[in-house]
């Protein structure tokens, strides 16, 4: 029998770090790295507050978030675990040039995981 997953609701923003990059993302005070802050990615989301039922979800049931990467919304594999329920966001760097989707879910203490945030896209020189 299938477990049922838990949905939670959020919302990522990719604030990548640009230089000749172009386009895309919000501002932040991120400091540009070394010469590889075009490969540098910063990811950024908001903690879930409801459950897609509408009911309240407390910080305290939030256990932590999963990072996922790939080169197409088929391919998204998990980059890391986030193990941190008050985490806001991740910073990597992509070492080979090429078009990266980003999505981000959340798990909670029982250990069920979240569908996948909206996937971002960040193209990398």
């Amino acid at each position: 029998m299938a477990m049922k997953l838990l949905k939670l609701t959020f919302s990522i923003l990719l604030l990548p770090l640009l230089f000749s990059c172009g386009g895309g993302g919000g501002g932040g005070d991120d400091e540009p790295g070394d010469g590889n802050s075009n490969r540098t990615v910063s990811l950024s989301w908001v903690a879930p507050t409801t459950r897609t039922d509408g009911s309240f979800m407390p910080l305290s049931s939030l256990m932590g978030y999963r990072v996922y990467v790939g080169t197409s919304e088929d391919d998204l594999q998990a980059l890391l675990d986030v193990e941190n329920a008050s985490a806001t966001g991740y910073t990597t760097e992509v070492l080979d040039p090429g078009a990266y989707l980003f999505a981000v879910s959340a798990y909670d203490v029982y250990g069920l995981e979240s569908g996948l945030s909206n996937i971002v896209t960040k193209n990398v020189d």
